[in-house]
């Protein structure tokens, strides 16, 4: 944390966003309890830090936030606000295509549909 506010907060004036893809993959580390620690710490010192009320925290996780903590008064998921993507509809796909520079034909567009019923990892994956 001092190395947080030191080397980085204390140099900023900007706002801050650490954002964090795949956090379920701690499911299995040894210092799981310890970083999830670490972070919620993290947003309780906005209460009291000026610094660190620049600092927001995006957490991308793909599993159930009580699979991944042992202790609630640790988690940073408790105080967060949850985002949950539902399954892209067929229009979704096609923009989801287009900004992909329209790398699959009307056609094609069927067969992710089809398959994937439109879940959001895989079919962005499949529109690649």
């Amino acid at each position: 944390m001092a190395t947080l506010r030191k080397h980085i907060l204390a140099k900023i004036e900007a706002p801050l966003v650490l954002a964090m893809d795949e956090v379920s993959r701690c499911y299995d580390a040894d210092f799981r309890s310890d970083f999830f620690g670490m972070l919620r710490s993290w947003h309780n010192d906005r209460a009291i830090k000026p610094e660190f009320r620049r600092l927001d925290l995006v957490l991308v996780i793909a599993t159930e936030t009580n699979a991944l903590i042992t202790d609630l008064n640790q988690s940073p998921f408790n105080v967060a606000e949850t985002v949950t993507l539902s399954d892209f509809d067929p229009d979704q796909v096609g923009e989801l295509n287009r900004l992909h520079s329209n790398c699959l034909t009307g056609e094609q567009l069927d067969a992710p549909q089809g398959l994937l019923r439109g879940h959001p990892y895989l079919t962005r994956a499949a529109t690649l």
